[in-house]
């Protein structure tokens, strides 16, 4: 998508954003904590970890992917992706080898 394209697509207020997860670096609830939030039944506090998506059209870019990230993509149903990370390491990584074997796996499939 060249920069033309969202712009125009910032005038159309077609821009849309995501909030895929809100929650802590662990997620909440957070394992054998006791506290009132990990301990709710609302559920809104049943958080998966920080990530943003922002959608222009059909196009949707994800924000700083964690390992939520298939967890995320299957909630949302997203169909089309591409992926910008803020920060690179070995879970990014290794998330973003499985949608490549994935794909791999569904291209050569009869």
């Amino acid at each position: 998508m060249d920069v033309a394209a969202i712009n125009f697509a910032v005038k159309m207020n077609a821009i849309k954003v995501t909030f895929l997860g809100t929650g802590t670096s662990q997620g909440i609830p957070v394992i054998a904590c006791n506290c009132l939030v990990c301990k709710s039944q609302n559920p809104k506090d049943n958080r998966t970890r920080s990530s943003i998506m922002i959608s222009v059209g059909d196009k949707n870019i994800v924000v700083d992917t964690g390992p939520d990230f298939r967890l995320q993509m299957l909630r949302e149903n997203v169909q089309n992706l591409r992926l910008f990370c803020l920060h690179m390491n070995t879970k990014i990584i290794f998330q973003v080898s499985m949608i490549f074997v994935r794909l791999i796996m569904f291209l050569n499939h009869p």
